[in-house]
């Protein structure tokens, strides 16, 4: 988009005669001037524009009117709404911006050329952009406040990040680099042969925490195609990671992607991948109706004592409600960073409780277990949605099976509901991959035998 921008104004520039012009005026838009998260390469295209506007305008001759229209979002013309939905108008409205209303945005125009005022470049609509242009530019001398957090090793990228260190490239992609280390207490309680594993739902929190703190005027939603890559297997400790965050070259007033990475060492080996998508706010809940299951043969202690290999802190499921060939219905409870994390703060919450959502893929192995004989491990999410800041103490949560799942592959969605049957949080297109010779894992935790579960 800038070099297309670019290429035309200036091939322009050397085709056209000024001496013949009475106008020339561009369509621009506020973000050129201002900003707007999200809309780096859309931003910095229009400021070209603007820029190439004032040098035409200081090159050409007096007589010539040269002016670049810095647009807000428009209203609906009598072509139709536009990009502008009633929910991203909404969400417009709670920032102070106004649409233009398409016979006004044209007597605007109209009158500013008629009737010139002011410079080349013309704010055009409703907004509190010299209000937060001016708060944005506002240099703080004091950083005392900045180096009391960094000595005191304040997790601001979240509980599971904690310490980290931060950079940024000329492309854009930023890099946060911290450590596994025996902070982690809940890898003791995830060992596969023996040796502790990170999660694939404590990796999706990882890069959920990263894309939240680099961004934190906005709420982060959802993560979708969440993939592993290549296990990450903790020999020992500290194991230094890296996560690199691309922004995506789009985005919008309703909200934009970036694409992060989880990597070892240096970042040469790629573990995971997702898409982290941040909005003005989260979804309203929507509603669900579970499927009913009449087979109860199963129980939750029997499944950690037997088929799981997840330990205390990832034993989460309170009661098997049913199961079927269809999916299953549980009963089951929240985790907090501070049984996790040693040193976290008892006040912080997850964004995506880790141990909540490794509850999907242990479902996930129960039911194969129980229907197909064979044991499954978690390998992508296609979308993992919040619709809420926290979990009550006691939910449900349903998993669906998905039509048409191979033998070696369990595909499910999955929802985690209020008594009201509201969806809090959302797994969509879970897929693990099942097999034999993982049943070797069942009742290799620490604690299998027992059922306790922590306060």
């Amino acid at each position: 988009m800038v070099g297309t921008k670019l290429y035309g104004l200036l091939n322009l520039q050397k085709l056209v005669r000024p001496e013949s012009l009475k106008f020339f005026t561009v369509f621009s838009s506020v973000a050129g001037r201002y900003g707007n998260s999200g809309q780096s390469d859309y931003a910095t295209a229009n400021e070209l524009m603007n820029r190439v506007c004032q040098q035409l305008s200081s090159q050409w001759p007096e007589h010539v009117l040269v002016r670049s229209f810095c647009w807000g979002p428009w209203g609906a013309t009598r072509f139709g709404a536009g990009m502008v939905t009633s929910e991203v108008e909404a969400k417009f409205a709670e920032k102070g911006v106004a649409l233009i209303p398409a016979e006004g945005g044209a007597e605007h125009f109209v009158n500013d050329l008629v009737y010139p005022t002011g410079g080349v470049e013309v704010i055009s609509g409703q907004g509190p952009w010299e209000a937060w242009e001016a708060n944005a530019g506002r240099f703080v001398l004091d950083e005392s406040a900045d180096a009391s957090a960094a000595s005191s090793g304040e997790d601001t990228y979240g509980p599971l990040v904690g310490a980290a260190q931060h950079s940024i490239d000329p492309k854009g992609e930023q890099q946060i680099m911290f450590s596994l280390d025996r902070r982690h207490v809940y890898l003791d309680d995830h060992l596969i042969d023996g040796i502790p594993v990170l999660p694939a739902a404590v990796a999706l929190n990882i890069m959920a925490e990263a894309a939240d703190a680099l961004w934190p005027d906005w709420t982060l939603t959802e993560i979708h195609e969440h993939r592993l890559i290549k296990g990450i297997q903790v020999e020992s400790y500290p194991m230094p990671l890296m996560i690199r965050v691309i922004p995506a070259p789009y985005g919008d007033a309703s909200g934009f992607e970036v694409q992060v990475q989880l990597r070892s060492g240096d970042g040469e080996t790629l573990h995971y991948r997702c898409v982290a998508r941040l909005e003005q706010h989260l979804d309203a809940a929507p509603l669900h109706k579970p499927s009913k299951h009449a087979d109860k043969s199963v129980s939750a202690e029997m499944a950690y004592s037997d088929w799981l290999f997840h330990g205390p802190r990832f034993q989460l499921i309170e009661r098997i409600n049913g199961m079927s060939e269809t999916g299953s219905a549980s009963t089951m409870m929240h985790t907090r960073p501070s049984e996790w994390i040693t040193g976290a703060d008892p006040a912080r919450q997850w964004l995506f409780d880790p141990g909540v959502v490794d509850v999907g893929p242990q479902m996930g192995l129960i039911w194969a277990r129980h229907y197909r004989g064979k044991s499954a491990l978690p390998a992508r999410f296609e979308r993992v949605v919040r619709y809420a800041d926290g979990l009550p103490e006691q939910f449900e949560m349903h998993f669906e099976m998905r039509p048409g799942s191979a033998d070696y592959k369990v595909l499910a969605d999955v929802y985690y509901c209020d008594k009201k049957g509201r969806v809090l949080l959302a797994i969509e297109g879970m897929e693990c991959i099942a097999s034999e010779e993982l049943n070797r894992l069942g009742g290799t935790a620490p604690g299998a035998s027992e059922t306790k579960k922590l306060a």
